[in-house]
C-alpha cells in the first residue's frame, strides 16, 4: 500500500480518466437515442423523492407512480442525486466533488452546496465555471466545521482513503443531528468481480486502498457511530464496468482503459442480468449504496416502500 505522502503522484490525470469512463450524460443501455425518455424518467424520480417540479409533465407524473415497481430503473435514477430526498434538504457537502457536477444539480434542487476535492484541476473547474465553494485537499487534510451539514455525500471516495473509520468519524462530527451520509463505492462481492477477478476495473491498484462488501462497509460505518438507514447494491454502472474490465483483460499489462466505454451488446446483457440479481435480493451489484444517519431517531423507508 502506498504511503500517504506518495498518494498525490497517483492522481495526475485521475479526474479526466474517471470522467471519460463514466460521463455525466451517460444514458445507460438506451444510449443517446433514449435521452428524452431518460430525462422524463429523471423528472419522475425527482418527483418521487419529493423534489416537486411545477412544470412536471403528465408523463413524468405517471412514471413517478410506476418507478417504485421498477427497481433497476429507479436505482439508476436515484444515483443522480445520491439517493437524497427533498426532506433532507439543507447544507450539503460532497466529498471528492470533482468538477462539481453533482453539486450543480443539487443546488438547482434547492440545496446549499459545498465540496472537498483533492485534484486542483477539477476543483478549479468547479470554482471558476460553476462558482462553487470547494476546499482543495483530501478529506483527511481539510478542516470541517462541527454539526454544520444536513447531508454528506461520498461517491467513489471511501475506497481511496487510508483510514476509512477515522474519516467516517470526522464526517459524523460534521453532520447536524439527524444528518444523512450517502456512500457509493465498488462492491467486492459484485458479479463483475466474480467474472473478471484480477482484471476487474474497480481493483484499480494502487489507487484503491480499501475495497468493501456490503457487510464490511456496514461494519465500518457502525464503528464510526452511525446508524444505518439502508444498504444494498446497485447495477447502475454494470455496463461500463463490463466493457472497461473486458478491455483490461484484452490488453495484457494495462490497468485502465482510456476513452468512453464501447457500450457493447454483451455489456447490455450483463447489465440486465446484474439488475435482475439485485432485484431478487442478491448483493451482486457493482456499487454498494449505503445511507446512514448520526441520529438513532431517523427513519428511512425500505427499498420496497
Amino acid at each position: 500500500m502506498p504511503e500517504p505522502r506518495e498518494l498525490g503522484k497517483l492522481y495526475g490525470d485521475y479526474w479526466e480518466e474517471f470522467e471519460s469512463l463514466f460521463p455525466h450524460d451517460d444514458q445507460g443501455p438506451l444510449g443517446s437515442a433514449g435521452r428524452g425518455l431518460f430525462d422524463t424518467a429523471t423528472k419522475a424520480d425527482l418527483r418521487a423523492l419529493g423534489y416537486l417540479d411545477p412544470a412536471c409533465s403528465p408523463a413524468s407524473k405517471i412514471l413517478a407512480r410506476i418507478l417504485p415497481f421498477v427497481p433497476p430503473l429507479k436505482e439508476i435514477l436515484d444515483g443522480t442525486v445520491m439517493s437524497l430526498r427533498s426532506k433532507d434538504e439543507g447544507r450539503l457537502l460532497d466529498v471528492g466533488c470533482g468538477d462539481g457536477s453533482l453539486l450543480v444539480r443539487m443546488r438547482s434542487l434547492g440545496w446549499q452546496v459545498s465540496g472537498v476535492e483533492p485534484d486542483p484541476a477539477a476543483a478549479k473547474v468547479a470554482k471558476d465555471q460553476h462558482e462553487l465553494d470547494v476546499s482543495v485537499g483530501s478529506i483527511e487534510e481539510v478542516d470541517l466545521p462541527e454539526a454544520a451539514y444536513d447531508a454528506v455525500t461520498m461517491g467513489h471516495v471511501i475506497e481511496h482513503v487510508h483510514e476509512p473509520i477515522s474519516v467516517l468519524e470526522k464526517i459524523h462530527a460534521a453532520l447536524k443531528p439527524g444528518g444523512v451520509l450517502s456512500i457509493r463505492t465498488p462492491n467486492l462481492d459484485s458479479l463483475g468481480h466474480m467474472r473478471f477477478r484480477d482484471m476487474w476495473m474497480h481493483l484499480d491498484p494502487p489507487r484503491h486502498l480499501r475495497l468493501f462488501t456490503p457487510s464490511t462497509l456496514s461494519t465500518s460505518v457502525e464503528r464510526a457511530r452511525f446508524t444505518i438507514l439502508n444498504v444494498h447494491t446497485s447495477a447502475r454502472s454494470a455496463q461500463s464496468v463490463f466493457d472497461v474490465s473486458n478491455a483490461i483483460r484484452n490488453a495484457p499489462g494495462a490497468r485502465s482503459a482510456r476513452g468512453p466505454p464501447r457500450r457493447s451488446l454483451p455489456s447490455r446483457m450483463f447489465l440486465l442480468l446484474e439488475a435482475l440479481l439485485c432485484t431478487v435480493g442478491q448483493e451482486m451489484g457493482e456499487e454498494i449504496v449505503l445511507l446512514a444517519t448520526n441520529s438513532k431517531s431517523e427513519l428511512w423507508p425500505s427499498r420496497t416502500e
